[in-house]
């Protein structure tokens, strides 16, 4: 029968879905895939908090070089001043002075806030490896019951695909390929019987075009329905 293997086919492929969809449901799997996300996202977050960290520190060490400078800059023109008689000369020196004096202090008030800055990350940093510690305990802990339960479905889904490898050396590749291409859009079933009596595709229930039933007289007959793209068929 010319649609007998590729509905056998269909209905072994149903099968594999049902394993991987009640894989999916499963509580054990969607624990252990929620607290592995969970770690994944707590790794990201911690590298971030690093490379946040490592910012820091080389922006404290321009504030020290900086400071630095300017603490030479000012002990050097003070050397200066004291040696100077002309009062006005003086006054130019001072404001130097004055104006370096203000820049250490905006210099001192940035330093302090990325201290602050500098805390807050470290306390962040404390808690998410906390979390990142409670996590890989967690998914640890969970792991075997997984592996369980992973390596059952996989065997299923092993002795499955051999099925339907066996079946698939019978049906014609034109077949293989529109199904494989519907079940993609996950239009599924692919291959659906066509009822003459109510000349609608059985999959999407859209009326069928006098030109698309025109296709469909006689057993054996298969057409592509033009809303869903199902292969509409009479048996033969």
């Amino acid at each position: 029968m010319k649609f007998d293997k590729i509905l056998e086919y269909q209905e072994v492929d149903k099968e594999m879905t049902a394993i991987e969809q009640s894989f999916f449901k499963n509580e054990i799997y969607k624990n252990f895939t929620n607290n592995q996300n969970k770690l994944k996202a707590a790794a990201q977050k911690m590298e971030k908090i690093t490379q946040e960290a490592w910012e820091l520190s080389q922006g404290a060490s321009k504030y020290k070089e900086k400071t630095e400078n300017i603490k030479k800059q000012i002990d050097e023109l003070f050397s200066v001043v004291d040696e100077i008689e002309d009062i006005s000369e003086a006054e130019h020196y001072i404001k130097l002075i004055n104006s370096l004096s203000d820049s250490l202090a905006l210099l001192e008030k940035e330093a302090e806030k990325d201290k602050a800055h500098g805390a807050k990350i470290n306390t962040e940093w404390n808690e998410i490896l906390k979390i990142g510690q409670d996590l890989t305990k967690t998914v640890k802990q969970i792991k075997p019951e997984y592996d369980k339960i992973y390596e059952d479905v996989k065997r299923q889904r092993e002795e499955i695909e051999k099925r339907l490898k066996a079946i698939a050396k019978d049906v014609e590749k034109e077949f293989i390929d529109k199904y494989i291409a519907l079940k993609k859009d996950k239009k599924i079933p692919a291959f659906v019987k066509f009822d003459s009596k109510v000349h609608m595709c059985s999959g999407c229930n859209m009326e069928l075009s006098a030109d698309t039933l025109s296709k469909l007289k006689k057993q054996g007959d298969w057409t592509e329905c033009p809303n869903c793209g199902r292969i509409l068929f009479i048996e033969d």
